[in-house]
């Protein structure tokens, strides 16, 4: 039997379509009127109107509605099938993170009373909650967008939250529809409508029903649960679902039911092809690129899915494939089609990934353009053998195909959301929103690989058919020869064929080794991590850009260590120096690094920017951010410090803050010749560093404390009173006293604390002799008196002031 692709597309049954045969007139019995006098018209049929089509009936609607039933059964069944999986990938531990037990949510109806607030709380809970999940995943895959609604009333305070998520697993999509076209085919093939017309209002049926019902469906299994005060409301229902359900339920039935009408002697595939070929050639030129793109890129994201799941584990991998295969295979053919992929999110720049920017994949993102270029040249190779020769001599169409796939780039991310999730109305934090989508010059770039794709058709397949017939056949799916036969090139066009052939293959050739020369040049000289490994080992030889701290954005103050004779003056520097890891952020990128400073390991991150290029071609990277530690050191009782080989000034609160470079830095205090502070050691290498001071009194503070007490008591042991003036001894007596004289026979001895104040340590005593006089009779007297005497001393500078209290 002959394939049905190689027959000529069957024309549409007309007898199912076509009105019965209205019955004979009577032959005429009159003569034929005179030449020249019209002949006398019928009789107009009387009560004109519409009438209505045979095949507009209940039996239309029943098929309609019945195929709209056996889509939401397939689209459930798909559903949990997916479910399933993903429940396996959970218990897997592939979304460990969400792995909370959240029993205590969902798991209590009962309703009881907060003692402490002395109020009762109840629980609301939707039975149908149970199918939620079937239905976000069934609405997802046709436009639906998962809104959620989060509501609390706490002591007066109404809180509304409102979030979404919007993600079309493509694979899921692609199911749901092809069990819509398979029914329709099966059904108009076994009871054909009864024409055009009739598939098309079955379709819309089909649709409208499809939408209508699932979207109530949705609504009614949407997740509710409410827990005073507190309640949460999660749901697909929507504008969103009603729109892509039906729009895409109605193609899908429509396009079986064609199928059918195109082919109705073969199978599901035979009917598709025949279908295919009646539509408008560009339809099937652009089917084919997309076809020879979907099974190279696809094939490779199960390739880099084999190699993930060593690392992860397959059984967390693999169950959830059809969630993200279809969005995956998408990303990876707008990277090798020269696009990006652009991610973004609240308070942080866009990340795109391209081979602009390739990060960390700039081998892997090469292979997907050399992927790209493979798929174009094969749908190239199959367009040019179906296309008319007589064709590939008229240019002027040559722009058709190119302009065609860069449309539909530009409106894959529109058609197919991209994954996202937003967040609205949060207290506090307001708004937040993260996603990923192809970057919007794809549809530029697209261009020039559609440029491949029809240069190919139209002059490599001539060249391929002469030389290599059997690789065409190969290519072609066993078609050597175009649609109309092939028209003989004469030898000057054979050689202007071959040599823009050969032309065309040494360009791409050149571009693509210029392209990863740049990238290897870029990479070893130009790159993130070179310009970071360079930085370290400047620091390793005490080498430092004083413009660095600026560009960071650290004032003058905080500063002040971060200079190249600052990090000359530490004690030793940072050793073996090593960056482990660089990610990049559009023009950001932050390099992870790894020292050893002081004999212990440290790690630390360096931030870079790009500024520019270098000769127009490589990015110029600088550092904005260095690779810097806070330093604190705690000094209260001092006027300054000394870090390294610089002098700080201490201010008010008594602790200096700023930042340094790793390495070991020698802190002391310039405290003056009557406080001094010992020499500690600061490591600056982690994210901070802290150092106190404590400043002891020195012996030259002593000895003039000393000298002064002498002094002091002197003075006082030279009056001849019982209670000498301001000094911190004295004897009571009862009567007259008179021949007093005092004599220190023990000098205090003082502890003085880094503040400044002193107590005694070790008491004086001095000793004191009289004559006492009362009631007329005279005495001679002595005793040993002990002195207590503290104090503060203050210093500025050199001098020295000192205030006395006794006790």
């Amino acid at each position: 039997m002959s394939d049905v692709s190689d027959a000529q597309p069957q024309p549409e049954s007309e007898a199912a379509a076509a009105p019965p045969p209205a019955p004979e007139a009577p032959a005429s019995t009159a003569e034929a009127p005179a030449s020249g006098v019209p002949p006398t018209a019928p009789p107009a049929p009387t009560g004109g109107g519409w009438t209505r089509p045979e095949w507009a009936g209940p039996r239309l609607l029943y098929s309609g509605l019945i195929h709209a039933g056996v889509g939401l059964g397939a689209g459930l069944v798909i559903s949990i099938v997916v479910a399933v999986l993903v429940a396996v990938a959970i218990a897997a531990g592939a979304f460990s993170s969400l792995g909370a037990d959240y029993s205590g949510l969902v798991g209590g109806s009962d309703s009881g009373t907060d003692a402490s607030a002395g109020s009762s709380s109840s629980v609301a809970f939707n039975p149908l909650s149970v199918f939620t999940g079937l239905f976000l995943i069934f609405g997802m895959s046709l436009w639906g967008h998962v809104s959620a609604k989060f509501t609390a009333d706490i002591s007066g305070v109404h809180i509304e939250a409102h979030g979404g998520v919007t993600a079309v697993p493509i694979v899921v999509t692609v199911a749901l529809l092809a069990a819509l076209v398979v029914w329709g085919w099966l059904v108009e093939r076994r009871r054909p409508s009864g024409g055009a017309p009739a598939r098309i209002a079955a379709a819309l049926i089909t649709g409208a029903a499809y939408a209508i019902v699932l979207t109530l469906l949705s609504l009614a299994c949407s997740f509710y649960l409410k827990v005073d005060p507190v309640a949460l409301w999660l749901t697909t229902a929507g504008w969103r679902l009603l729109l892509g359900a039906f729009v895409l339920g109605t193609v899908s039935a429509w396009l079986g039911r064609e199928f059918a009408a195109a082919g109705p002697g073969g199978g599901f595939w035979a009917a598709g092809r025949a279908w295919l070929g009646g539509v408008h050639p560009l339809v099937r030129e652009v089917t084919a690129v997309a076809a020879s793109g979907t099974v190279l890129f696809g094939l490779a994201v199960l390739v880099a899915t084999a190699v993930a799941g060593a690392h992860v584990g397959y059984a967390t991998l693999l169950p959830t494939l059809p969630l993200w295969f279809g969005n995956a295979v998408v990303f990876a053919a707008s990277l090798g089609q020269l696009g990006g992929i652009r991610g973004s999110s609240t308070g942080s720049h866009a990340e795109t990934l391209s081979v602009f920017n390739p990060g960390d994949f700039a081998p892997w993102l090469w292979v997907t353009i050399v992927l790209a270029v493979i798929a174009a040249v094969i749908a190239g190779v199959r367009i040019g053998l179906e296309r008319p020769a007589e064709s590939r001599r008229e240019l002027r169409s040559a722009w058709l195909l190119p302009t065609a796939i860069a449309v539909l780039w530009a409106a894959l991310p529109w058609v197919f959301d991209a994954p996202g999730v937003s967040i609205t109305g949060i207290p506090v934090i307001g708004d937040l929103h993260a996603g990923v989508t192809v970057a919007w010059w794809t549809f530029l770039t697209s261009l020039v690989f559609g440029a491949i794709t029809e240069a190919t058709a139209r002059f490599a397949v001539p060249v391929l058919q002469a030389s290599a017939p059997r690789l065409v056949a190969v290519v072609g799916a066993g078609r050597t020869t175009a649609a109309g036969g092939v028209v003989p090139l004469s030898r000057v066009g054979r050689r202007v064929v071959a040599g823009s052939a050969i032309g065309l293959g040494v360009l791409c050739v050149l571009a693509m080794v210029g392209s990863l020369v740049i990238t290897g040049v870029a990479n070893t000289l130009y790159s993130p991590k070179v310009v970071a490994e360079r930085y370290l080992d400047d620091l390793a030889a005490g080498h430092v850009d004083a413009s660095a701290a600026d560009d960071a954005g650290i004032s003058k103050a905080k500063g002040v260590l971060l200079t190249e004779d600052a990090l000359k003056g530490a004690k030793s520097l940072l050793k073996n120096p090593k960056v482990t890891s660089v990610s990049t952020s559009g023009n950001s990128a932050y390099a992870s690094v790894s020292f050893t400073v002081g004999g212990k390991k440290e790690t630390g991150e360096v931030q870079l920017k790009r500024d520019g290029t270098v000769g127009l071609l490589f990015p110029d990277w600088k550092i904005s951010k260095p690779l810097t530690t806070a330093v604190i050191v705690s000094a209260p009782d001092v006027s300054k410090v000394t870090i390294g080989s610089v002098s700080v000034d201490v201010p008010d609160s008594g602790q200096v803050d700023v930042y340094a470079y790793p390495g070991v830095y020698e802190v002391d205090a310039d405290a003056g010749k009557y406080f001094a502070a010992p020499t500690q050691e600061l490591v600056a290498g982690g994210s901070s560093a802290i150092v106190s001071l404590e400043v002891q009194p020195t012996d030259a503070l002593a000895d003039e404390l000393n000298a002064r007490a002498k002094k002091l008591l002197d003075g006082c042991a030279a009056q001849h009173v019982v209670a000498p003036t301001d000094c911190p001894f004295e004897e009571y007596a009862f009567g007259d006293t008179s021949h007093v004289t005092w004599k220190i026979t023990k000098y205090p001895t003082f502890t003085i604390n880094a503040d400044g104040t002193f107590y005694p340590d070790d008491v004086g005593e001095a000793h004191v002799e009289y004559t006492e006089s009362y009631f007329g009779e005279t005495e001679q007297e002595s005793d040993d008196v002990s002195i207590y005497l503290g104090g503060k001393v203050t210093v500025d500078g050199d001098d020295l002031t000192v205030e006395w209290e006794s006790y």
